[in-house]
């Protein structure tokens, strides 16, 4: 234990710390400046509930995804600090990963025929389009079909 009234231990522990700080904030930007390491980071701090509601309905469950989400936010602030822009080029590419794993999933659902990317079965086979009102889309708050061909 060091004497908290030395002078010279205090300034060597200043230093030390400071050291450390640009340690950690050095391997922050080595990880965050390759696309593999945005990568994980970004699904890291989706696993801790940084872009979701941690409320589960059980006050235990919902205390440790909190305590998870803790986690991700001291990451997410550094990350702020060190390297901002990078952040912002996950968020970009992570963006493209969801519109291509959507673009995939309802490429897939075509060839299985009729079956939405979400899983429901719009009842008719993949590729069919005669102009029955199965083929347009039906918004049961509107009370209307969207797509449909006016008739004049």
């Amino acid at each position: 234990m060091d004497n908290a009234a030395d002078r010279k231990a205090i300034r060597q522990k200043e230093k030390q710390s400071r050291i450390a700080e640009a340690s950690r904030q050095s391997v922050l930007h080595t990880v965050m400046s390759t696309i593999e390491g945005r990568t994980f980071i970004w699904d890291f701090l989706a696993s801790c509930h940084i872009f979701t509601t941690t409320f589960t309905g059980d006050a235990l469950t919902s205390a440790f995804a909190e305590g998870e989400r803790n986690v991700g936010q001291r990451l997410l602030s550094d990350i702020m600090v060190v390297c901002p822009d990078q952040y912002i080029q996950a968020m970009r590419e992570a963006n493209e990963r969801h519109h291509s794993d959507n673009a995939r999933a309802d490429a897939l659902a075509e060839r299985r025929g009729g079956e939405e990317s979400d899983g429901r079965d719009t009842g008719r086979e993949a590729g069919t389009d005669d102009g029955s009102e199965a083929d347009y889309d039906y918004d049961i708050y509107r009370q209307r079909f969207d797509n449909r061909p006016e008739v004049n």
